[in-house]
């Protein structure tokens, strides 16, 4: 959905509501907020995850 918001999306507001977690605030703020550009990434890291022999995953 984010990429389709192209220059609509605003990197320092989203991270100043990132880090405005109130008693959080400084918590938050040393972890890192990566924007994914990549179309198929939740799949891309289920067949990496599959190719691994699933990672000790099992099904319930």
């Amino acid at each position: 959905m984010i990429l389709s918001w192209g220059e609509h999306f605003n990197k320092h507001r989203c991270r100043s509501c990132f880090e405005a977690k109130g008693r959080m605030a400084d918590y938050v703020a040393d972890i890192p907020l990566f924007l994914v550009t990549e179309r198929n990434c939740g799949l891309l890291g289920l067949s990496t995850l599959f190719e691994a022999g699933a990672g000790g995953c099992r099904s319930l």
